[in-house]
């Protein structure tokens, strides 16, 4: 039997980068899942790993931030908001990954960054729901490759390896 009560010691931060480590095992699997398997290719299938690695990434940064700063509000979903203050806390190259799920906003004023930033949805909302809300379809073109995901799933494994246990 397995509970809750083997990790009742263990850190806050360091439960959120077990959690963390949980969700991108999860997403490797279901990705190498869909690349060996042609009939699981499908867009609610990429959606999962997409899922899972969003909220990978979103773990991991809370669980890297906590370490630092034990009382940090890490109750934002914005992996944006969450890798700036990442970077804040561990700027030491040590630390350096390439955070995924973030958007970038080439050639925009800060104003209209910030009124953009209002419509997108965050990655566990986008990837958790076929729509936005009944009637509402999400807007733009989306798609997933598995075997070049799986590239990017690589890395962050590399960088949990390399990087949880320093935190």
């Amino acid at each position: 039997m397995i509970g809750n009560w083997k990790i009742s010691r263990v850190s806050e931060s360091q439960r959120f980068v077990l959690y963390a480590h949980a969700y991108l095992n999860s997403a490797q699997l279901s990705c190498e899942h869909m690349a060996a398997h042609e009939a699981q290719r499908t867009w609610p299938n990429a959606t999962v790993v997409l899922m899972l690695a969003a909220h990978f990434v979103e773990l991991f940064l809370k669980g890297a931030i906590l370490g630092r700063e034990s009382h940090a509000k890490v109750g934002d979903h914005r992996i944006d908001l969450l890798s700036e203050k990442y970077r804040q806390l561990y700027p030491e190259p040590a630390f350096e990954f390439e955070v995924p799920f973030r958007t970038e906003y080439p050639s925009m004023s800060e104003a209209e960054i910030q009124a953009l930033k209002k419509t997108e949805p965050v990655p566990s909302i986008f990837f958790r729901y076929p729509i936005r809300k009944p009637g509402v379809e999400w807007e733009g073109i989306h798609a997933f490759e598995a075997p070049g995901f799986l590239k990017i799933l690589s890395s962050l494994a590399s960088a949990y390896e390399r990087i949880g246990k320093a935190i």
